[in-house]
């Protein structure tokens, strides 16, 4: 994702290509981590913390399995005795957790069924090279089995495998064979772009975009044929235009 769209672009992915086929990557990932153990908390609690550890929607995302692990890591380790007031923090965290997180599919129901809903989901990209998870297919941020609500991915430059796509129609696996759309919450109402960085703004994208919002009722995948389920990110054109599973 921090390459993406730059004039080095080509060169970075074509290096970074190899080295994950070497294997040399997950060693990177490594030697970071250890640059990052090297740091130490101070800066972890005054530089990285203080710009994301603030903002609610960052603990929302959280995966339920990690979020009590996530407090107690940030509470009880990096800000342990460092003598700030962050209760309000931490009560604005907890209220989430006790009203909404345990609700939240409830709450997604609800809304599908009384709005037209839709869910577009960007990936191509693997994250930075700081966590165990960096293979994780997404758009260089949010991996994309939680920006499509529940699609089974490949790993980053890697197709499923004949077990995960076993019985599964075709029309849910993309071109690229590295997502299973059958497995989201509203396959019909999901879409995905390929080639997309989280933080890549698109003409193209607000054409869809509103296009899905001022139709009449609920469209699906089905609805438009410019926006089939799979799509894909045509950066030199500023095109999102239907995934043929190539690169162009």
């Amino acid at each position: 994702m921090a390459f993406a769209y730059n004039k080095h672009e080509k060169f970075l992915n074509a290096l970074f290509s190899a080295l994950n086929k070497i294997g040399v990557t997950d060693l990177a990932c490594r030697l970071v981590n250890r640059m990052m153990d090297k740091i130490g908390m101070n800066k972890l609690a005054t530089g990285i913390l203080p710009l994301f550890g603030r903002w609610y929607s960052v603990w929302a995302m959280v995966p339920d399995d990690k979020i009590d692990e996530a407090l107690d890591y940030v509470f009880n380790e990096v800000y342990a005795d460092d003598g700030v007031d962050r209760s309000n923090l931490r009560a604005g965290i907890d209220d989430y957790n006790t009203r909404i997180r345990p609700y939240l599919d409830e709450i997604i129901a609800d809304i599908n069924a009384n709005c037209d809903y839709y869910v577009i989901a960007r990936y191509g990209f693997c994250s930075l090279f700081l966590t165990p998870s960096w293979r994780n297919s997404g758009d260089g941020l949010i991996d994309l089995k939680y920006a499509s609500q529940g699609a089974e991915a490949a790993l980053y430059g890697e197709k499923l495998t004949v077990e995960q796509t076993a019985g599964v129609s075709p029309e849910y696996i993309s071109p690229d064979g590295g997502v299973n759309a059958s497995t989201c919450k509203y396959p019909e109402q999901t879409w995905f772009i390929r080639n997309l960085t989280h933080a890549k703004s698109s003409q193209s994208l607000d054409k869809m975009v509103f296009d899905l919002l001022y139709h009449n009722g609920q469209a699906t995948v089905d609805t438009f044929d410019e926006y089939p389920r799979f799509l894909y990110y045509n950066e030199t054109a500023d095109q999102i235009i239907p995934d043929l599973g190539l690169t162009y």
